[in-house]
C-alpha cells in the first residue's frame, strides 16, 4: 500500500501550494503506480483529524485514490468521527494512526486507564465495520 500524508496543519509542501496540486500529484502516482504493477497496491491519502477535513473529504472525494486514513489522539475515543465521515465521504475509511496517553501528573502513564481508552477506540472502529477497515494503534512517547 502507498500512502501520501497530508500535513497536521494542512499545509502544502514540496509536492505544491494548493490541494488541488496535491490531488494533481496523487493522480499522476495512480497512474505511475499502475504502470509498474500488474497487481497495483492500493493508495492510502491520510491526514490527521481536523476541523476543516470534512470539507476536504467531500471536495477530493471522487479523486482516484482508494482509501482516506485519518490519525487521532485523544483520551475520549472517536466522539462523532464516523457519523462525520459517513457525511462526507463514501470511500473506505482506515484510523491510521490512533492512541490515548493518559499522563498522571507526578505518576506518568496510567497504563489501566490507557488499556481501558484503547479498548473503547477499539470497539467504536469495529462498531462502524461498514465503513471503517480497521485502525493501527500507535504509542506515543
Amino acid at each position: 500500500m502507498y500512502e501520501v500524508q497530508i500535513s497536521r496543519q494542512f499545509e502544502v509542501g514540496f509536492v505544491g501550494d494548493t490541494f488541488d496540486t496535491i490531488f494533481q500529484f496523487i493522480e499522476e502516482l495512480q497512474i505511475i503506480k499502475n504502470t509498474l504493477y500488474s497487481k497495483p497496491p492500493k493508495l492510502l491519502v491520510s491526514s490527521n483529524w481536523n476541523p476543516q477535513l470534512p470539507g476536504i473529504l467531500k471536495l477530493y472525494n471522487n479523486r482516484k485514490f482508494d482509501f482516506w486514513g485519518i490519525s487521532l489522539y485523544n483520551t475520549e475515543g472517536f466522539s462523532d468521527l464516523f457519523e462525520i465521515y459517513k457525511e462526507n465521504s463514501k470511500k473506505p475509511l482506515i484510523i491510521s494512526n490512533f492512541g490515548a496517553v493518559d499522563w498522571v501528573s507526578g505518576k506518568g502513564i496510567d497504563e489501566e486507564v490507557q488499556a481501558k481508552n484503547l479498548l473503547s477506540q477499539w470497539n467504536a472502529i469495529t462498531n462502524y465495520s461498514d465503513i471503517c477497515l480497521g485502525g493501527i494503534v500507535t504509542e506515543v512517547k
